[in-house]
């Protein structure tokens, strides 16, 4: 499926370039040519093919007319005779750069790569920028199981051609390739944005979007909470279990949280999945329960919207909190602006409660270094800039917090995630944790 996607868009530019690039001649009728290319733009294979043959029963070395048969040949899938007219031609015009762009193009698709690398580096010799041999030589990489490579090549050309929808489409196949689907996906969206048009790009775009997560997890969370005054610092345990349910339902999250505050604990249990919803769409919705309930809520309900767009993605969620004693609101949002190996994000929270209303705004980085490797940085200022999780948090009504961290794969399976955060309240208060996470795909 991905190879004759590639084939496809592939095969498309290269005809619009060589086409383009062919002389026009005096000494033939510009109808039965133009007749001939037309053909072929409108994959008209059989009738180029029948044009062609004709004019060569009476002119058999013509050049255009053996070109565009050996393009007909190409395209329509026969791929040998393809190939002898292209070598036939070379034999009457050495060196040729069409010609040869043709013939390792086919070469490449017949599996030869060795073939198609020389012929692409012969071009490369006398045109160092020439962009179909630089595309070739990185789409030959994408074939032969080497996609950082690829996206390697198909970055360097896309510094010169920023603009071009199917760079941006190869390298989120590159991307795709390396499980990398955050990149996969702004690459596929810039796609998208460039050219609309293209349902392959489109279609790239939507298995990217399902392909958020795709492995069952086990995790465990360790957080650890110290405060400036005297009292006694918090320690919290969570266990998580992920399981991969069919895509328009996302991955399902059951998870247990025990928490021992003042020499009282608390326990809480929950539900959340990722189902996907419309084009680049998906949600996040959440259910909690907890007992004794003395310091977590006892219910939370949330969800939150995501839509992407380009390399923009914005979202909008709701979420309600009810503690024994009060109830608590909370609206937000946010704007995630995807630019190379950076995601940053703008976060907004709007809390209600019997108190009134709050607002808060906490603007994070990370830095990606593949979809699973990343560090991250944050600030936030307001009454909350956080999630809340206790009865504590609604407390708060004037903080600022400053976190940072990492997430990372080691061995393929094991997923390590690293975070310490500072949070001053206005009160004087200060408060430092530091949380630990390890969880294991299976």
């Amino acid at each position: 499926m991905i190879r004759t996607s590639l084939l496809k868009t592939a095969a498309l530019g290269l005809v619009l370039a060589m086409m383009m690039s062919i002389p026009a001649s005096a000494q033939e009728p510009a109808t039965r040519k133009d007749e001939a290319f037309r053909a072929l733009r409108e994959k008209n294979f059989a009738l180029a093919i029948s044009i062609c043959l004709e004019e060569l029963s009476r002119r058999p070395e013509d050049y255009e007319f053996n070109f565009c048969l050996a393009l007909a040949y190409a395209f329509s899938g026969e791929w040998d005779k393809g190939l002898s007219r292209a070598e036939g031609l070379l034999c009457l015009h050495s060196g040729n750069v069409d010609v040869t762009l043709l013939r390792a193009r086919l070469l490449s698709w017949k599996k030869d790569y060795a073939g198609a690398e020389a012929g692409y580096r012969q071009v490369l010799s006398s045109s160092p920028e020439n962009v179909e041999a630089r595309v070739g030589l990185a789409e030959l990489a994408a074939w032969r199981g080497r996609p950082a490579e690829a996206a390697n090549l198909y970055l360097r050309i896309l510094e010169e051609r920023p603009d071009d929808p199917d760079l941006h489409f190869r390298i989120g196949r590159a991307y795709a390739g390396l499980g990398n689907y955050e990149k996969a996906r702004a690459h596929f969206r810039a796609a998208v944005r460039l050219n609309p048009e293209n349902p392959d790009y489109a279609s790239a775009l939507n298995l990217a979007a399902a392909s958020r997560t795709k492995r069952n997890e086990i995790r465990y969370d360790y957080q650890a909470e110290s405060f400036s005054d005297d009292r006694k610092g918090y320690r919290d345990h969570q266990l998580s279990l992920e399981l991969q349910m069919p895509k328009d339902i996302g991955p399902l999250i059951l998870s247990f949280h025990r928490t021992r505050r003042f020499d009282r604990g608390d326990s809480q249990y929950g539900l959340e999945s990722y189902p996907s919803l419309w084009r680049n769409a998906y949600a996040h919705v959440s259910l909690f329960s907890s007992s004794p309930a003395v310091h977590f809520p006892r219910t939370v309900y949330r969800a939150e919207v995501y839509q992407g767009f380009s390399s923009t993605e914005l979202s909008l969620g709701y979420a309600r909190y009810l503690f024994a004693d009060k109830s608590a609101s909370l609206l937000s949002g946010s704007v995630g602006l995807y630019a190379g190996h950076i995601l940053a994000t703008l976060r907004l929270y709007l809390s209600s409660d019997e108190t009134g209303k709050t607002f808060s705004w906490v603007l994070q980085a990370r830095h990606y270094f593949s979809d699973d490797d990343y560090l991250f940085l944050a600030y936030g200022q307001g009454s909350r800039p956080f999630d809340l999780v206790t009865y504590e948090d609604i407390l708060v009504r004037k903080s600022q917090v400053l976190w940072a961290g990492f997430n990372w794969r080691l061995f393929g399976k094991v997923r390590l995630r690293g975070q310490i955060t500072y949070q001053n309240e206005k009160k004087g208060l200060d408060r430092t944790t530091v949380f630990l996470s390890t969880g294991y795909w299976f």
